[in-house]
């Protein structure tokens, strides 16, 4: 909590320095859930839900009413003396007073209306720290691929170095070398391109925490055990939000057709008056009476059919409400058990594997014992599969975040989700992991062979990434 309030502080110093530790996971969504922009916007929104409560049952304004008679009118009246006509000023002040179980269900409604606010405030917090999970992964992924790509480089510039020494030695070919610095080039653009959507998307991070004025804030980006499919995957609980919204929106329809019965109760008319007239003469009266509204039968059984018809609609969206949530737990559990696998696979036996390969091929390509193509190709997998694993970690945090938002009562976007596939030797598809596209999140890189482009969330356009040059073209490739 220190931290929260310290880090508003530094919102009235522009330019500061941030010399705290780096923002986790953890700090992150707490900032978010104090800082974010919308939040004090919903916080209003309720706020004026209960300031308008607290007229409801409130009687009605008195009416004053002041007035000036003369009575009769000479020439105009007929069968009165208008002899003895003196003008008259009054004073009337009118109190309705409407039935008390009229001013019950008033009460009621608006209380209802508040009770809906405070739900909709809950819902769009909810989906406000959804969304900043979501975008903290983004920021994990892109920062981890951007490593790959880093490393990518140095393996490049190695077998450029050894291309070199092999035609200094006459034992290679000004293609090899060509073909070597052109794909060195390729991963240097695009890990410019990584970092630049990475800066992007903490950019956008800090402007919805009030920080984009801190010159040096920083990011821890590590996911916690439970989103990184290390450890034990924990049982769905959850508050249905959108369950909980429904019917207290029905209570309010109900509050309000209540209320608009109501209307046909009697109401009390107490008035005072004081009048004067011109010679001085005074008088004071009051005046009791009351009001019975003509209420048709027809209006009342509208009212209740009214009733009826949206209790069975309600009933009937929430029986698909909670049919579709079940569905969509059960369509992400076994998404999640598969991810989990395709993740300890990658991480532990593919990736391993490939860097021991491409490792033993530069050292081989350095002695003339292996082949350009060798190398580069075993350089190329190694990174697809990085990709790979970064993807595959990527949509295990963002299905586990996709069961919240599921438990949330926000299953609508989780259906039918693809489970992606890891590409081999084989063609890519769309979804599959290593190309980034399709089921993987707003982040996407096709790392190999291909066009490619990164997107961050709420970045507008991606940053396209560059092709690596195709070996079927004599090396040059496209730029």
């Amino acid at each position: 909590m220190n931290i929260v309030f310290y880090m508003t502080a530094l919102l009235l110093m522009p330019g500061v320095s941030y010399a705290q530790a780096p923002l986790d996971f953890a700090t992150f969504l707490s900032l978010v859930e104090h800082n974010h922009p919308e939040a004090a916007a919903a916080q209003l929104a309720t706020l004026r839900s209960k300031q308008a409560e607290s007229k409801a049952g409130a009687l009605p304004d008195p009416d004053i009413a002041v007035t000036r008679q003369y009575l009769p009118i000479p020439g105009a009246s007929r069968g009165m003396d208008t002899t003895t006509n003196v003008p008259m000023s009054q004073l009337t002040l009118t109190q309705t007073i409407p039935w008390p179980g009229t001013l019950a269900a008033q009460e009621k409604a608006a209380r209802a209306a508040t009770e809906g606010a405070g739900i909709d405030e809950r819902m769009a917090a909810t989906l406000r720290h959804l969304a900043a999970k979501d975008m903290f992964i983004d920021m994990v992924r892109l920062a981890e691929t951007a490593n790959f790509e880093k490393t990518s480089v140095t393996d490049a510039d190695s077998i450029v170095k050894s291309a070199t020494a092999r035609l200094r030695n006459a034992v290679g070919s000004h293609h090899e070398l060509i073909q070597a610095q052109n794909e060195k080039a390729v991963h240097t653009l695009n890990l410019a391109a990584l970092e630049a959507d990475l800066q992007n998307l903490q950019d956008h991070a800090a402007e919805i925490l009030g920080l984009s004025e801190v010159t040096d804030l920083k990011f821890d980006l590590r996911l916690p055990e439970a989103y990184s499919g290390s450890g034990v995957l924990q049982a769905a609980t959850g508050i249905d939000l959108t369950r909980e919204r429904r019917l207290q929106a029905e209570a309010d329809t109900t509050s309000r057709f209540e209320a608009e019965r109501k209307r046909s109760l009697p109401h009390l008319t107490a008035s005072g008056m004081v009048m004067q007239q011109d010679d001085g003469m005074r008088s004071v009266g009051v005046m009791l009476g009351i009001s019975l509204p003509v209420f048709s039968g027809r209006i009342r059984s509208s009212l209740d059919d009214e009733q009826v018809t949206s209790s069975n609609q309600t009933n009937l969206d929430l029986s698909w409400h909670d049919r579709k949530r079940a569905l969509a737990l059960k369509q992400n559990q076994r998404r999640l058990v598969v991810l989990a696998q395709t993740l300890r696979v990658l991480s532990q036996e593919i990736v391993p594997s490939a860097k021991q390969h491409l490792q033993a091929l530069l050292s081989d390509y350095a002695l003339g014992r292996a082949s350009f193509a060798a190398a580069s190709t075993a350089r190329e997998k190694l990174l697809r599969f990085e990709f790979a694993e970064a993807d595959a970690r990527q949509s295990y945090a963002r299905a586990i975040v996709a069961r919240e938002r599921i438990l949330a009562g926000f299953e609508g976007d989780s259906l039918d989700q693809p489970t992606p596939q890891v590409l081999g030797n084989m063609g890519g598809q769309s979804g599959d992991m290593g190309t980034g596209k399709g089921g993987m999140g707003p982040s996407a890189i096709k790392g190999m062979g291909g066009r490619s482009e990164t997107t961050a969330p709420g970045g507008g356009a991606p940053t396209p990434a560059t092709e690596e040059p195709s070996k079927a073209s004599g090396g040059m490739g496209s730029m």
